[in-house]
């Protein structure tokens, strides 16, 4: 006797199975620029929320969140905004020391990497010649009026042209007033400069200040202008 096959039908409402959810997921880049983003200027913060990394989620509310040096408080909202059609976000915002950032999209359940915005004091470099052959070069800062900084500015200078230096001289920063300081040294020119020459100067990071990048130090020779 031929044996018979039973086949069990299960109902079609009990086979489909419903698609994973995808959570949304929110980058975020920070525009530092080749030279860093100094005091009064302001950080540039784009980004992207999507659905899955790639279908952008439009009208979204998003809050641009912060906590600054030395990164003991927790995570403020600083300003909201709203994705644009294509999922992207921008913000522009001045900061008065090293901040961690992260962007979070309540309503998506989303939120960004955590990242550190760096501010370096705000230079300006300038010299004026002593006698003939003798320069003095002054290296100004503009920082927050309770922040100090201090330590060794370091002085390059070369022939006109030149791609790269040395360290030629340091100075001792100096508080001049709340929020300024000063670095100065007096350079003689080599006859060989032939009177044209090109200079520079680099900060080192103050331990406790807040402003800087910990992990960049200035070089000791070959300084690229």
């Amino acid at each position: 006797m031929p044996r018979r096959r039973i086949v069990a039908l299960l109902p079609l409402a009990l086979l489909a199975v419903a698609p994973a959810a995808r959570a949304a997921e929110v980058t975020i880049h920070l525009d530092e620029g080749e030279r860093g983003i100094h005091f009064g200027q302001s950080h540039r913060i784009t980004g992207t929320l999507t659905s899955d990394g790639t279908t952008p989620l439009a009208g979204q509310q998003i809050e641009l969140q912060a906590k600054p040096f030395p990164f003991s408080d927790p995570l403020q909202t600083l300003v909201t905004a709203t994705t644009g059609a294509d999922g992207t976000f921008s913000f522009r915002r001045k900061l008065s020391r090293n901040t961690k950032l992260r962007v979070v999209a309540p309503a998506a359940d989303a939120r960004s990497e955590l990242v550190t915005a760096h501010l370096f004091p705000a230079t300006s470099l300038s010299y004026r010649q002593v006698r003939p052959g003798v320069v003095r070069i002054t290296q100004d800062y503009r920082v927050p009026r309770d922040v100090q900084i201090g330590g060794k500015t370091l002085f390059y200078v070369a022939p006109a042209g030149a791609k790269t230096s040395r360290i030629n001289r340091s100075a001792t920063t100096r508080r001049v007033t709340p929020g300024r300081f000063r670095a100065r040294v007096t350079v003689r020119i080599p006859n060989a400069y032939k009177g044209r020459f090109r200079y520079a100067a680099c900060y080192r990071y103050t331990p406790r200040s807040g402003l800087g990048d910990p992990k960049i130090s200035c070089p000791r020779s070959g300084y690229r202008f």
